[in-house]
């Protein structure tokens, strides 16, 4: 190879380079979130005094646990609100603060501003969510503690009939029922959005099923499960409301059901 040959062999190797780390900075870019870099999401979230959050909670024991976000430097910071009373002390050790991301704030705000959700629609979110073969699985846990008196080939059908996502909304309908479900469970949680020239704007919600869907928006009633999701992203993990509002139990809590309706639903059958 001449030296002609090699220089520009080497100028080629160069442009290569150089573009590939063009391409590789567009898409970055193009993955970078639009709400980072947008105005209305800097002066939404700027225009955020304060966020109180308020989880009470009475059955097998008490807990009010109350917690304070303000801004933070280029954030936001949650901390143990003590300003009011701390309940039993149980609440978890937060003295230097845990960081909120504006983009968690936003994520909340854009929930409290989207169209209230009806019942089926969110309860149709909610069952997308659920995946077909954790269900089947956590069936199979719950159905050997039920011991339903079938035989194998009739559970084995019915467990079949998991994956049909139509079974799966029907078991969740079933699951948030009407009202109370349980007697010696009651959970309440109240958010208040402080922004500035506007209103507090209220997040309230006594529901006992995971998610504590539904909520009410100043009174206004919304089955949205991504505003379960926008509250859980604020919260430490060790707060007492994280699980419940996660819905990490939530395939569990179904497929408890349906082991419940497949051991009554065998009853029947011998009868």
């Amino acid at each position: 190879m001449t030296r002609n040959e090699s220089r520009t062999a080497f100028l080629q190797r160069g442009l290569a380079s150089l573009g590939a780390l063009l391409l590789l900075a567009g898409l970055f870019s193009a993955c970078k979130s639009p709400a980072e870099a947008s105005p209305a999401f800097e002066e939404a979230t700027s225009a955020v005094e304060k966020i109180e959050i308020r989880y009470q909670y009475s059955g097998w024991e008490f807990v009010d646990d109350r917690y304070l976000i303000t801004p933070h430097g280029a954030g936001f910071i949650i901390l143990p609100n003590t300003a009011g009373e701390r309940g039993d002390g149980r609440q978890p050790d937060m003295r230097t603060g845990k960081a909120v991301p504006s983009a968690q704030i936003q994520r909340l705000l854009e929930a409290w501003d989207a169209p209230a959700v009806p019942r089926e629609q969110g309860l149709h979110a909610v069952a997308a969510t659920v995946s077909s073969r954790s269900l089947a699985k956590a069936f199979e846990k719950e159905a050997a503690i039920w011991k339903p008196e079938c035989d194998a080939q009739v559970q084995q059908r019915y467990k079949r009939q998991l994956t049909n996502a139509g079974v799966t909304y029907r078991l969740l309908d079933g699951y948030y029922g009407n009202g109370i479900r349980w007697t010696d469970d009651y959970p309440d949680i109240l958010i208040r959005i402080h922004r500035k020239d506007q209103a507090v704007a209220t997040i309230h919600s006594n529901a006992q099923q995971d998610l504590m869907l539904p909520w009410r928006r100043n009174e206004v009633e919304t089955w949205d499960p991504g505003l379960s999701k926008a509250v859980v992203g604020l919260l430490p993990a060790t707060s007492h409301v994280h699980r419940r509002l996660s819905g990490d139990s939530l395939v569990g809590a179904i497929a408890r059901d349906a082991a419940f309706e497949l051991s009554r639903l065998c009853r029947g059958s011998a009868n």
